[in-house]
């Protein structure tokens, strides 16, 4: 099963290679790798030009802000399954996708995520989010799953009203 991975980056020259690493790293096989830059004028895109070959779209141009660029992404990825992972984040090990990959096989499952550690500029981890199984009604009793990264089939995206992240929320994300 082909995964798309999408990351989007503006002026990230600090984080974009751990990245790009962490996508690149990983031990499954069937990875789409998608980048879209919103025109950064760092040296972010100086960066991901030394991985072109590991990188099967990249698009650069100025955009309207994160839920712009993801659903740019959204709409050039061919994966059975999209993800995100943002170019400040990185997956904790080589066997993250691989993982992805068998939860999907393993159920019926649209949507996939998992812990979060939140890390501060040291590597020193300040928070962990830890994830639980979503129930039928749990988003009617308020449980919400971080939305960014996310994991989701790509039946999912095209049945549900999730096919596009709204871009009037961005200024909560940015």
């Amino acid at each position: 099963m082909k995964i798309s991975v999408i990351t989007v980056v503006y002026n990230a020259q600090d984080t974009i290679k751990r990245c790009i690493d962490s996508v690149i790293g990983q031990n499954y096989n069937n990875i789409e790798y998608i980048i879209i830059d919103g025109g950064s004028t760092d040296s972010s895109l100086q960066i991901i030009n030394q991985y072109k070959s590991h990188i099967k779209v990249l698009i650069s141009e100025p955009d309207q802000g994160i839920y712009d660029a993801v659903n740019k992404g959204i709409r050039l990825a061919t994966g059975e399954i999209v993800g995100t992972l943002n170019a400040d984040d990185f997956f904790a090990n080589q066997e993250v996708i691989s993982a992805l990959a068998q939860a999907f096989s393993d159920s019926a499952a649209g949507i996939v995520y998992g812990n979060l550690d939140y890390i501060n500029s040291v590597g020193k981890i300040t928070r962990k989010w830890k994830s639980h199984k979503c129930g039928k009604n749990s988003f009617n009793r308020g449980f919400m799953p971080h939305i960014l990264p996310f994991t989701v089939s790509a039946s999912c995206l095209i049945n549900t009203v999730f096919t596009a992240l709204n871009t009037v929320l961005q200024a909560i994300m940015n």
